[in-house]
């Protein structure tokens, strides 16, 4: 199984958000990796405000948030604008 850096996750996991709102384990299954790393990574993109969350059952489903103005993930040399 090939892994990324773990700065890599966050922009992943904004791009995978961008095209559909997804649960952790979801997340983790798209991403090939566990869930404990996704559920790192998304708790430091929600207090960057950068994604929320919704539940559903007892599911948290995440969603990137639609700020008033535009905000961007970075990480290293990637930068991910989120409108």
């Amino acid at each position: 199984m090939l892994h990324m850096s773990q700065n890599d996750y966050k922009i992943k996991i904004a791009e995978s958000l961008q095209k559909k709102e997804n649960h952790i384990r979801g997340l983790a299954k798209e991403l090939n990796t566990n869930q404990t790393t996704i559920a790192r990574k998304i708790n430091e993109l929600f207090k960057e405000n950068v994604v929320d969350y919704k539940k559903e059952g007892r599911n948290k489903v995440y969603f990137l948030k639609k700020n008033s103005g535009s905000s961007s993930v970075c990480t290293n040399n990637r930068t991910l604008q989120v409108a």
